[in-house]
């Protein structure tokens, strides 16, 4: 849930770094964002690390919490949403 100042401040390092490509959709406030083969080789290449800290997190809470706290996230996103 971001509003287009954000996403479009969020992706501009990723254009960048040529990891994502955007380009105009048939109506022209529609943007297309698709994954580069750069973009493909560094999510690779970050995927084992993102496994480790998320291994990691769920370590550090109690039985159960790691599930509930997903669980939680969809209502969360909707409370603040109007925020």
């Amino acid at each position: 849930m971001l509003d287009e100042t954000t996403l479009t401040r969020n992706l501009r390092p990723l254009v960048d770094a040529s990891w994502i490509a955007v380009r105009s959709g048939d109506d022209r406030r529609e943007k297309l964002v698709t994954i580069t083969k750069a973009g493909t080789a560094k999510l690779a290449a970050a995927r084992p690390a993102w496994e480790r800290a998320q291994t990691r997190m769920q370590a550090l809470l109690p039985e159960g919490a790691w599930q509930r706290l997903l669980a939680m996230l969809p209502e969360i996103v909707r409370l603040t949403a109007g925020a």
